[in-house]
């Protein structure tokens, strides 16, 4: 964005934007950092290489003393504090928030006129034996939890959260705050930087009121040398406290941190992934839920064929949201909302029907570090145990289809021919001879391919492959079968006077195929006489394929393994878009690798996550297709959708439209003038005319 603002500007300096941390290392201590240093300075026309190494040197010297500084301060308020038998409230959250006035709406200044010591967390030293939590991926929130965990086991000081009105990565953080601390006094405090602090007095108050209370009903003594910690920082032993401070000796769990203080299970959900596999799990109960629209649907019916129990949650409904909204705060994702709502709602009406051997529930989130998903599974986690299913369902990551090749297989095909349908779905929803023709015939074909899928076949290295292939071929035949009844549609149909304009729907992988989630977008936009071309869901599963194959090259396993899976699912796609492409000429699946590639004038790629397809995806349709728009649709608050607007809207050339969605209904008007912007222009796709041959099918080869 720098880079871009300067580049109209006379004598405009270069803008360099290294690298840093590209293979994940322990801090600027790690062994790559050195390199990766060296290569930043070369960019900057310093090519001492011992320069470089003696100011990192400087610049880690420097900074622990800052650090130690700011520990000392936090020393002298606690013995302050504890002194005078005052309480400290720990003041957690990103400390560009805690620390700027615009922001903070002086909740430090509260605290300290209602009796209190205000600690902002910077000032806080964290023992070294509070656990990780290595599934929360974001650095700000990890140490804000950590931090909140040894204010728990020190008994005497109590966490405030603030934390800016729409930050994304709270509104999942404050369930893992709330839920760690559940037998603990703490708050959040929200803030807008409206600059007022008139409305958090009462609340600070109410919160101050409540510590109170705690610390008279757990005496807490306000000796300091009680709070020693064996790391030599000052603080309580946790190990040495149970829960009420009284100095009665506490177990140490399995992470290492006082196991009085806080359940073990609460922490081990923050710090172990989940990672429950088929294996010793083939008699449980799997579902799956609403993902990439009916995806879960075909996925089910593809375990259903390899014998194993799966089902389907459901389609998304306002019942869903409505039941969502039970457990949300409101400020999660749509998508989040919507996965939870359906998974609970189906819980409810089913939990007579599900086997005794168990349910795991198949989630999404690993790989997602960019944005919200990756903490979908221990968000879902805490929600299962407060709604009374602890126990009884647990949660595993979609991952655990690719364990078994035959079964993963069949799950690509499966996911493949879903993205066909929904393609042709649609394409013709602006021409079809009646209202309800394109979404019949979906319906129809959609049901055969369920039928097909969950068809018995055999697993295992060599029947299960050879099921496989037959599976595809019988997909093939479907799937060409499905272009051809949708092709006649158009020849059919009278409702349109003249060609409509075309558009690429991309953006969330949820949101884009979901269609209550996006309210029903793709029938509005094809009311405004719009075709829509519709990104596949299934490209980021090969998105993510690719990014290993990069990581870890041909020479690990790992990474051969994902080039094989790569080539694999690129055979997949030339099958089924072959069979399409006979009667749908129009249609088309980018190879992943050109997606990333196009992305990259106007994306680094860091962090990971959708931004890549959605600029890549954007740029390389309107290069390469005749279409005359782009939508980008995505839930309100994605970070990865931001990003993504804000590059597009300074590098692209050509039409765009960016929808968030939240669960109100899409604002039509601004549908209409988009479709009134695309009609003012020449079309770019000609007139379709019956087609008497074949056209070539599109590269599909594999990267």
């Amino acid at each position: 964005m720098l880079d871009h603002a300067l580049a109209g500007e006379p004598a405009a300096p270069p803008v360099v934007r290294p690298i840093l941390f590209a293979v994940k290392a322990e801090g600027f201590a790690g062994a790559e950092v050195g390199s990766e240093l060296e290569a930043a300075a070369r960019l900057l026309g310093v090519t001492d290489g011992a320069a470089v190494r003696a100011a990192h040197a400087a610049a880690c010297s420097a900074w622990e003393r800052y650090e130690r500084g700011l520990h000392e301060i936090g020393a002298r308020a606690l013995d302050f504090a504890r002194a005078e038998g005052v309480p400290v409230v720990l003041i957690v959250g990103e400390t560009h928030v805690v620390h700027d006035p615009v922001t903070n709406s002086s909740i430090h200044d509260l605290v300290a006129a209602n009796g209190a010591v205000a600690l902002p967390l910077d000032c806080y030293p964290i023992a070294a034996a509070a656990p990780a939590l290595r599934c929360v991926h974001w650095a700000g929130a990890g140490e804000t939890l950590r931090a909140a965990l040894c204010a728990a086991a020190d008994g005497d000081v109590f966490p405030l959260l603030l934390c800016a009105y729409g930050c994304g990565p709270n509104s999942l953080v404050e369930h893992l705050f709330d839920d760690l601390l559940s037998e603990y006094p703490h708050t959040v405090l929200e803030t807008d930087g409206h600059g007022g602090s008139a409305g958090y007095v009462t609340r600070v108050q109410a919160f101050l009121h409540a510590v109170q209370g705690y610390r008279e009903a757990h005496a807490v003594e306000s000796d300091a040398a009680r709070h020693a910690r064996p790391d030599g920082q000052n603080g309580g032993d946790a190990a040495e406290r149970d829960a009420d401070g009284a100095g009665a000796d506490a177990d140490v769990d399995e992470v290492g941190f006082a196991a009085g203080t806080v359940a073990a299970h609460r922490l081990e959900r923050c710090e172990q992934p989940v990672a429950v596999s088929l294996r010793n799990n083939r008699e449980r109960t799997f579902l799956f839920g609403n993902i990439g629209g009916s995806g879960g649907r075909f996925a089910a019916a593809a375990m259903r064929g390899a014998g194993l129990d799966a089902r389907f949650v459901g389609v998304t409904s306002p019942a869903a949201l409505d039941r969502a909204r039970q457990g949300c705060s409101g400020k999660e994702c749509l998508p989040y909302q919507l996965i939870w709502g359906t998974l609970a709602d189906y819980l409810d009406g089913a939990v007579d029907t599900l086997g005794a051997d168990g349910v795991v529930f198949v989630s999404i989130g690993r790989g997602f570090q960019a944005c919200r998903p990756n903490l979908f599974p221990v968000a879902q986690q805490i929600q299962l145990e407060r709604h009374g299913y602890a126990g009884a369902v647990e949660v595993a990551d979609f991952t655990l289809l690719f364990e078994d090749w035959s079964l993963t297989s069949a799950v690509w095909i499966a996911s493949a021919a879903a993205d066909l349908l929904n393609m042709m779905r649609f394409y013709h929803y602006a021409t079809e001879p009646r209202r309800g023709a394109s979404e019949a015939l979906y319906h129809a074909y959609a049901d055969r391919l369920e039928a097909l899928l969950a068809t018995p076949r055999l697993t295992g290295k060599v029947k299960g492959l050879n099921h496989a292939r037959a599976l595809l071929s019988r997909c093939e035949v479907l799937i060409a079968s499905a272009a051809a009844e949708f092709a006649a549609l158009d020849c059919g149909s009278d409702r349109v006077e003249q060609e409509p304009r075309t558009v690429f729907l991309c953006g969330d992988i949820y949101l884009r195929v979901d269609e209550w989630g996006n309210d029903d977008l793709q029938r509005k936009l094809a009311d405004q006489g719009l075709r829509i071309i519709f990104e596949p869901f299934g490209e980021i599963f090969e998105l993510l394929a690719l990014r290993d194959a990069r990581e870890h090259g041909l020479t690990t396993r790992l990474g051969s393994k994902r080039v094989a899976t790569l080539k694999f699912m690129r055979y997949v796609v030339k099958r089924l878009l072959g069979a399409a492409r006979l009667h749908e000429p129009w249609m088309f699946w980018h190879d992943v690798g050109d997606v990333w590639k196009a992305s990259e004038p106007l994306f680094d790629g860091y962090p990971f996550g959708e931004t890549i397809p959605t600029i890549g995806g954007a740029l390389l349709t309107w290069a390469t297709q005749p279409i005359d728009g782009v939508v980008v649709v995505s839930p309100r608050g994605c970070g990865p959708a931001l990003v993504s607007e804000a590059q597009l809207r300074r590098g692209a050339d050509f039409p765009l439209l960016f929808v968030y969605n939240d669960g109100d209904p899409v604002d039509e008007a601004r549908l209409a003038g988009f479709a009134w912007r695309l009609r003012a222009r020449e079309p770019r796709r000609p007139s379709r005319r019956p087609q008497t041959a074949t056209p070539p099918l599109r590269s599909a080869t594999s990267t």
